[in-house]
């Protein structure tokens, strides 16, 4: 662990994301490509901070977007809303 972050490392708040930088996976979901799985996981990560608890569908649809300029009604779609 990363001298910087051992002080995070029993904090219950902070939930680690499921994430593979080898099989390029996030929660088991398959990225195309590193870039696409660099951006999704400091993304969903810097939500994570702030209370958001990823599905993995939320995954598949964040990497079937990704690029995409999505409207906040197709977002809640997703979401089931």
């Amino acid at each position: 662990m990363k001298p910087m972050l051992e002080k995070y490392k029993n904090d219950s708040t902070i939930a680690p994301l499921e994430r593979d930088p080898e099989k390029l996976t996030i929660m088991g979901v398959k990225m195309p490509s590193k870039e696409v799985y660099d951006e999704l996981v400091f993304a969903i990560t810097n939500q994570m901070y702030e209370g958001y608890v990823p599905t993995v569908t939320d995954v598949q649809n964040l990497r079937d977007h990704y690029g995409e300029l999505p409207s906040a009604s197709e977002i809640l779609k997703w979401s089931g809303q």
